[in-house]
């Protein structure tokens, strides 16, 4: 997987994951499934970009809603 793959990726699981938070939902209760289906990633790839523990501590939602830009195609 290229770079630039590996950052789409990454880009598109966040993003999904903070429009559940956003949505009400809690992080704990977030299986990995759901941002992997509304983002059409692999649960693999899921698990080949993130540890086992946390996938985004609560302190990095700004930089990932400021800096991380993803396609309108892709949402």
């Amino acid at each position: 997987m290229s770079l630039e793959q590996h950052q789409l990726t990454d880009a598109k699981l966040v993003n999904h994951l903070f429009d559940f938070i956003e949505d009400g939902q809690k992080l704990e209760g977030i299986i990995v499934t759901k941002p992997c289906l509304t983002s059409g990633v692999d649960r693999k790839t899921f698990y080949r970009h993130y540890p086992p523990v946390n996938i985004v501590e609560p302190n990095k939602r700004h930089y990932y809603r400021q800096y991380v830009k993803i396609p309108k195609h892709f949402h």
